[in-house]
């Protein structure tokens, strides 16, 4: 009872903020959405209480949440008394939109979306923690919950639990958990994650693609081997992939006040949201022609001139520097090390040794491109499509999918660097950790694909 209570309050915090500009939301958006700036909000305010106080202290936790709540508040009072109200996100306009085909398929769909749910669910009920998430992620949230968090991450006896990860994860688990650790609330909080990426997938393709071409990309979504394994097993990918999917999403929509609690929540859940930054960084750079077939009203709202045009750019900037300072500062006062990204750790590499790692990389990333199934990762044909996917909005030049493509293309770059980077081998590393690299853009890539495909046979039409 109390983790629902608790839960209840995280979600109900960031509903108050999602809704404070009364813009006509459905109600699986809107939750999923305040459950991801819930979750964001929270993890900032635990990695502020422990640059402040060099310990976990749910006073901050608590005033972060009812930060978010008040923040939201304020602006409906703002909006209310301006009567701003704005029009509903599915009606925009973007390439690739229309009716799309016939619903007859849709019962279908649906099915094998209540399938992949159920098969998802079902794993969280009848299998434990994988063993990597029990050592990386949820043994942070025990140390949290014993108040010996410090202990661990400067122990060096657990380095092998990548002691600079961000505590996002950990810190979800912490609240829901009170003061008894509970494994199973862990993968409970994976099955939330899932439902909050489905949703946002969901609601997004079906603005831009019609509700059965979204049922459709829904389904091969759930169809993936990693979906289901990564609800139960107490790692941070589906969590990612549904923050650089928010985050990505909302700074094309324009609205900035969700990309600031998404991208936070991006760089407090795996050191991989550096990527989502950076293409983060791109995308609010160029001109917003480049990006969407309209620019968005929020963002017209914002003044003339240069102070608009760069106006997305100051505020990635301001929410990543607002995010990474306090974990910085708690990670060089506890001299917690840092393999990927301290310099003077990086192992030194001739000519000769990069080729290499190259073809040993782009072989990995072939690998995961051929594994259709049916074993694990079980991809189907889904990169093949998305190579499929690029070349369609390449040739008919996709303004409404450029910005998705950056960001695989980011987190793709971001993960080459890493392995070529690491001491260990590179073969093993990847065998490792590069399906679930894969898994925080290919969301995007999917919902890319879907547009340029449903672009190109409207234009041929």
């Amino acid at each position: 009872m109390e983790a629902l209570l608790k839960l209840l309050v995280l979600i109900a915090c960031g509903v108050l903020y999602v809704g404070a500009d009364r813009r006509p939301r459905p109600v699986g958006q809107l939750l999923a959405l305040g459950h991801l700036t819930g979750a964001a909000a929270l993890a900032f305010g635990v990695t502020l209480g422990l640059a402040v106080l060099d310990r976990v202290d749910a006073r901050f936790a608590i005033g972060s949440l009812l930060a978010l709540a008040a923040a939201g508040l304020i602006r409906h009072a703002r909006s209310s008394s301006a009567d701003n109200t704005v029009s509903a996100p599915e009606g925009e306009p973007a390439d690739g939109a229309g009716p799309g085909p016939s619903g007859r398929w849709n019962p279908l769909l649906v099915l094998l979306i209540g399938v992949g749910l159920l098969t998802a669910a079902s794993r969280v009920f009848l299998l434990p923690l994988d063993w990597d998430g029990w050592a990386i992620w949820q043994l942070k949230a025990r140390a949290m919950t014993s108040g010996q968090l410090k202990e661990l991450l400067t122990d060096p006896r657990y380095q092998y639990s990548h002691q600079e990860y961000p505590l996002l994860v950990p810190s979800h688990t912490w609240w829901l958990s009170g003061s008894h650790f509970s494994a199973r609330l862990a993968q409970v909080g994976g099955l939330l994650f899932l439902l909050d990426l489905f949703a946002l997938f969901y609601y997004e393709a079906r603005a831009r693609v019609g509700s059965t071409w979204a049922l459709a990309g829904g389904a091969a979504l759930l169809s993936w081997a990693l979906i289901p394994k990564h609800t139960a097993s107490g790692f941070s990918d589906i969590p990612m992939a549904a923050f650089a999917f928010g985050a990505m999403t909302f700074l094309v929509r324009g609205e900035l006040r969700l990309l600031v609690l998404l991208l936070t929540g991006a760089l407090l859940t795996k050191n991989e949201g550096l990527f989502t930054l950076g293409a983060c960084l791109v995308v609010a750079a160029l001109p917003s022609r480049w990006v969407d077939a309209a620019e968005p009203p929020e963002r017209r709202a914002q003044g003339p001139g240069s102070a608009r045009r760069f106006f997305p750019l100051g505020v990635v900037l301001a929410t990543a520097a607002a995010t990474l300072l306090p974990w910085v500062l708690v990670k060089r006062r506890w001299e917690i090390p840092s393999e990927f990204l301290d310099p003077r750790r990086w192992p030194h590499l001739d000519a000769a040794e990069i080729v290499r790692r190259l073809w040993v990389v782009t072989q990995g990333f072939a690998g995961q491109f051929v594994s259709v199934g049916p074993w694990y990762p079980g991809w189907g044909f889904t990169w093949f499509l998305a190579l499929l996917g690029l070349g369609l909005s390449l040739r008919h030049r996709l303004r409404t999918t450029l910005p998705y493509w950056l960001l695989v293309a980011a987190h793709f770059a971001g993960a080459t660097l890493a392995y070529l980077l690491t001491h260990t081998s590179p073969a093993l590393h990847l065998s490792r950790s590069l399906d679930r690299l894969m898994l925080h853009v290919a969301p995007a890539a999917l919902l890319a694909t879907l547009v340029a495909v449903v672009a190109s046979a409207q234009r041929k039409s």
